[in-house]
């Protein structure tokens, strides 16, 4: 085997020992991967909250039955 050889070798497999070192330090958990912030979410206040109006949200307008 030849010296260039030995040198591709030698750093293919740097490369592939460096590679997999990183993916497994630099793993997340899905939930906070999603955001890609280092900081928790804030949780949302009553104004941005999902609106459970029937009109914006299309639904039916109906009254209810009696039970």
């Amino acid at each position: 085997m030849g010296t260039t050889s030995i040198i591709v070798v030698v750093a293919g497999s740097l490369a592939t020992v460096v590679c997999v070192g990183w993916f497994l330090l630099a793993r997340r958990h899905p939930e906070s991967a999603a955001t890609h912030a280092d900081t928790p979410p804030t949780p949302q206040s009553g104004s941005e909250a999902e609106s459970m109006n029937p009109d914006d949200i299309g639904g039916d307008h109906r009254t209810p039955r009696p039970t």
